[in-house]
């Protein structure tokens, strides 16, 4: 964080003024070791070679990728060996980790009722916390850096909401203030997780490892495929993400009008 100490103006070829102040806060990283393995029978890499470890050593990838996604959203924190995820909250006094609770409901509704739900969800991820828990003086920068992430069974029906069909007859979906919208499984059903890109420390220490050994289960007659990679996260704060609950209201009434004309 820079704070300006002192800043003004000068007659030309005066001296160099405008003394800054840089403050540091130190934060506590313990990297976790992220593990996967995959036994694969010998016989099995002996009909087909090549295609089966290209295989196995994609799914242990996907698998790793996988892990790192549950952790940084829903991870329950270091005292379970886990990233503390956005999904959770942290007790400045106790370091517990807990589920956030719900900042309040969305509907998602068009026109001023969504314009109003996304300006209160937007000026919340913008109430920075001190270190003492506190909303700090100064509010967060927060505009084209919010992320809203939906469970799969729930993105459309906000999208549907979202959409209307332009004068050219070609259908937009769009919300206010423009949140960038991603999906994950590990948002509950009927829960929205909006987060501020750049206030999760998620620190990554190399890249997957992949190992093979043929050795290690001789009597089973398999090789094992061993991946792992070192990872950890967690927000720089309890406001920087926030979640709430749905209220979608995805029934559709249609009104029919009749006109009769009579000779």
């Amino acid at each position: 964080m820079i704070q300006v100490v002192k800043q003004y103006g000068g007659p030309l070829f005066d001296e160099i003024k405008g003394q800054l102040n840089a403050t540091f806060r130190k934060e506590k990283i313990e990297q976790l070791k992220l593990t996967a393995f995959v036994p694969i029978a010998k016989d099995m890499l002996k009909l087909g070679p090549a295609w089966v470890e290209r295989y196995v050593r994609t799914i242990i990838s996907e698998a790793m990728k996988a892990g790192l996604e549950r952790g940084y959203v829903a991870g329950n924190g270091m005292n379970q060996n886990e990233p503390t995820g956005l999904l959770k909250s942290v007790n400045k006094d106790t370091g517990a980790v807990t589920d956030k609770a719900s900042a309040g409901k969305l509907t998602f509704e068009p026109g001023r009722t969504t314009i109003n739900e996304m300006r209160d969800v937007v000026k919340k991820l913008a109430e920075k916390l001190d270190k003492d828990g506190n909303v700090a003086d100064r509010p967060r920068k927060v505009a084209g850096k919010i992320v809203m992430v939906t469970n799969p069974f729930d993105t459309f029906d906000i999208q549907a909401n979202a959409t209307i069909q332009n004068a050219n007859g070609t259908y937009v979906t769009n919300l206010p203030f423009n949140p960038t919208m991603t999906e994950s499984v590990f948002v509950p059903e009927g829960k929205v997780l909006f987060f501020v890109r750049g206030e999760y420390i998620a620190a990554v220490g190399g890249g997957i490892e992949t190992n093979r050994y043929r050795e290690t289960l001789a009597l089973e007659d398999a090789d094992v495929f061993i991946a792992k990679r070192f990872a950890t996260g967690k927000p720089k704060d309890n406001n920087a993400a926030q979640v709430y609950d749905l209220d979608i209201d995805t029934t559709t009434t249609t009104s029919t009008t009749s006109t009769t004309t009579s000779a």
